[in-house]
C-alpha cells in the first residue's frame, strides 16, 4: 500500500513545487513524511475512572500502566509494537528514551508532560503492528491540558474506542458531545463497557443495548459494535482484542482510504490551477487584463455576500446562545429540590455534579439542534458564493457543478479540525472556580445556622426553609455562570469559523490571481517557447487526472 502511493505522491509533489504552488507541496511533503510510519491511530476515550488503563493492561498482560492515578497524573500514553523503549514528550517538546522496564506512569504529571510513547515486544501487540491504542485522560477532568490534549487527538485519529463503566449506566453528555463531532469523520467507532462485574447480566444487557441505540443514533451506524468486559484480574477481554484484530484487518483500507483524500484533495487544487492557466493561454494582454478586472469584481461581490451570510450567521449565534442560556436556566430552576435535599445533607459533591450534568447536557442539546444546523448552512452558503463568483462572466454554472455534499463535508471537517477545540475544551469546565467557593461557603453558612437552630419539628421546617433559599442562589448563580461561559465558547467558535471561510475565501482568489499572473508572464516569452509550455501544461494536467482517476 505504500508502495502504490509514494510514486503519485512524489508525482504530485513535482508538479507542485514545478509551478510554485506552495501550500499543496506542503501538503504533499507532509503526507509523504507520515507514509514510512503509518499506524491507525486509536484512543481509548471516556471518563476517568471508566477502567482505560485497567482495560489495556488486561489486554497486554502486565500491568503497564497505572490505575491509580489522579487527574494531575494523566498523560495521554501511546502503546504500538515495538522495541521495549519508551519516550517522554515534555510540554514543550523535549523528548527523552527510558528503558520500558523503568517506566512508572505514577510519577508522570499532565502539566510537565504532553504524551508518552511506548514501544511494547507484547504477543498480543505483534498480532496488531498498524495500531497506536492511546490510553486518553478522562473526559471532565476540568484541567485545560486534558481538554486540548483530546481535541488535538480528534482530527489526527482513524478510529476510536468509546468506554463507558457499568455502574455508569449511560455514556455522559461531554462523551455525546464527542460523538456529535466524530459523525463528520465517518470513522470506525467501537464501544467497551468496562466494570461488568458491577452489575447483574439483565442490567449489563439492557445498557449494551442502550449504548449501541445511543451510538447509533448520534453516529448514524447501523451495527454499532458493543462489547463487554471485566477487566480486572484480567478476565475476558477477548472482545475488545477482538475490536482491535479487527482494526488491524482493516488498516489497508483505513490507509488506503486516509491517503486517497489528501492525495485527492491536493490535486484537485493542483488540477484547478493547471486548468484556469490553460483556459487562459490563448489570451492576449488586453484579454488578461480584462480577466484580472472581471475577476477583481468577481471577489468583490464573493466578499459582500460573505459579510451578508456573516451578518446572518452573527444574528442567529446569537439567538442560539439565547435559547441555550434559557434551556440551562430552566433545567436548573427544575433541580432546585434535589439541590436543597443535597444542601440539608452537607453533600457538596453531589453538589456540584449535579449541576454540572445538568449544565453540560443542556448545553450538548442545544449545540447539536440549535447551532450545528446553522453551521452546516452557513458554511455550505459560503462554499456556494465561491463557487459563483469565481465562475463569474462566464457561462451560466448548472447546479451539479456547485460544491456538492462531500465537498460541502470536508469543508466541515476542516473547520471543525480548528473550531471544535473551543467547544470541547470547555465541555466539564462550564462552572467556573468560584461556583465551587460559593457552594462550600453556603453549606459553611447553613451548618453554623443548623447547629444554632437545634433539632425541633418547627426549627425543622426553617432549616428547609433556608436550605431552599440557598438552593435558588446557588442554581441563579450557577445559571450565570454558565450562561456567560457559553456565550464566550460559542463566540470563539464562531470567530474560527470565520477565520477558516475567510482562509478558504483567500485560497481562492489566490488561486485565480496567480493563473493570470503566470498566464501574463508566460505572453512575454516566445511564441515557440509559449507552445512548449502550453504543451507540458497539458501534459500534466493529464497527469493529475490520472493520479485522481487512479485513487
Amino acid at each position: 500500500m505504500k508502495k502504490k502511493f509514494t510514486p503519485d505522491f512524489n508525482t504530485a509533489l513535482d508538479i507542485a513545487e514545478k509551478y510554485e504552488l506552495n501550500d499543496n507541496a506542503d501538503k504533499l511533503g507532509a503526507a509523504l513524511a507520515e507514509i514510512p510510519d503509518f499506524k491507525v491511530t486509536a484512543p481509548v476515550v471516556g471518563g476517568f475512572s471508566t477502567g482505560k488503563s485497567s482495560l489495556i493492561n488486561a489486554v497486554i498482560g502486565e500491568t503497564l500502566l497505572s490505575t491509580n492515578i489522579t487527574p494531575e497524573t494523566a498523560v495521554p500514553t501511546e502503546i504500538t509494537y515495538g522495541d521495549d523503549t519508551v519516550t517522554l514528550v515534555t510540554s514543550s517538546g523535549a523528548e527523552s528514551f527510558i528503558p520500558l522496564s523503568e517506566f512508572d506512569s505514577k510519577q508522570l504529571a499532565a502539566e510537565k508532560y504532553s504524551v508518552v510513547r511506548i514501544r511494547s515486544s507484547n504477543a498480543f501487540f505483534a498480532q496488531i503492528p498498524s495500531i497506536k491504542l492511546v490510553d486518553m485522560p478522562g473526559f471532565d477532568s476540568g484541567i485545560d491540558v486534558h481538554n486540548k490534549a483530546i481535541d488535538n487527538y480528534l482530527p489526527a485519529s482513524l478510529a476510536y474506542i468509546l468506554t463507558v463503566s457499568a455502574d455508569e449506566g449511560t455514556l455522559r453528555a461531554s462523551i455525546i458531545s464527542f460523538l456529535n463531532e466524530l459523525k463528520l469523520y465517518n470513522l470506525p467507532v467501537y464501544t467497551v463497557i468496562t466494570k461488568a462485574n458491577k452489575a447483574v447480566p439483565e442490567v449489563i444487557e439492557q445498557l449494551k443495548a442502550h449504548i449501541a441505540e445511543t451510538v447509533r443514533r448520534f453516529l448514524k451506524i447501523n451495527d454499532p459494535k458493543v462489547t463487554v468486559t471485566t477487566a480486572k484480574g484480567k478476565v475476558d477481554v477477548d472482545g475488545f482484542k477482538d475490536f482491535l484484530m479487527e482494526l488491524q484487518s482493516n488498516s489497508d483500507d483505513i490507509f488506503n482510504s486516509h491517503f486517497a483524500q489528501k492525495l485527492d484533495s491536493a490535486c484537485g487544487e493542483i488540477e484547478k490551477y493547471l486548468t484556469e492557466c490553460c483556459k487562459n493561454a490563448d489570451l492576449t494582454l488586453d484579454d488578461l487584463k480584462l480577466q484580472k478586472e472581471q475577476a477583481e469584481r468577481a471577489f468583490m461581490e464573493i466578499g459582500k455576500k460573505f459579510d451578508e451570510e456573516k451578518q446572518r450567521f452573527d444574528d442567529q449565534v446569537e439567538r442560539c446562545i439565547s435559547v441555550i442560556k434559557s434551556k440551562i436556566a430552566s433545567d436548573l430552576n427544575a433541580s432546585v429540590s434535589t439541590i436543597e435535599g443535597y444542601i440539608l445533607q452537607n453533600q457538596e459533591t453531589a453538589i456540584k455534579e449535579k449541576i454540572n450534568s445538568i449544565i453540560r447536557t443542556a448545553y450538548t442539546l442545544g449545540i447539536q439542534t440549535e447551532l450545528e444546523p446553522r453551521v452546516k448552512k452557513y458554511i455550505t452558503n459560503v462554499e456556494n458564493a465561491i463557487q459563483v463568483g469565481v465562475h463569474a462572466g462566464k457561462v451560466e454554472i448548472p447546479e451539479e457543478d456547485l460544491r456538492n455534499d462531500t465537498e460541502i463535508k470536508n469543508t466541515l471537517i476542516n473547520v471543525t479540525q480548528t473550531a471544535a477545540p473551543a467547544i470541547g475544551a470547555a465541555i466539564g469546565t462550564l462552572i467556573a472556580p468560584g461556583l465551587g467557593t460559593a457552594i462550600g461557603l453556603a453549606l459553611g453558612t447553613l451548618a453554623t445556622l443548623f447547629i444554632n437552630l437545634g433539632f425541633n419539628t418547627k426549627q425543622k421546617a426553617q432549616k428547609e426553609q433556608l436550605a431552599k433559599q440557598q438552593a435558588q442562589q446557588i442554581i441563579n448563580s450557577a445559571a450565570e455562570e454558565a450562561g456567560n461561559k457559553v456565550a464566550a465558547v460559542i463566540y470563539q467558535y464562531k470567530d474560527k469559523i470565520n477565520e477558516s471561510l475567510n482562509d478558504e475565501i483567500k485560497k481562492e482568489r489566490e488561486l485565480r490571481e496567480k493563473s493570470l499572473t503566470d498566464c501574463e508572464e508566460k505572453l512575454a516569452l516566445e511564441t515557440e517557447e509559449r507552445e512548449r509550455r502550453n504543451a507540458e501544461l497539458k501534459s500534466d494536467i493529464e497527469v493529475i487526472r490520472g493520479i485522481r482517476n487512479g485513487i
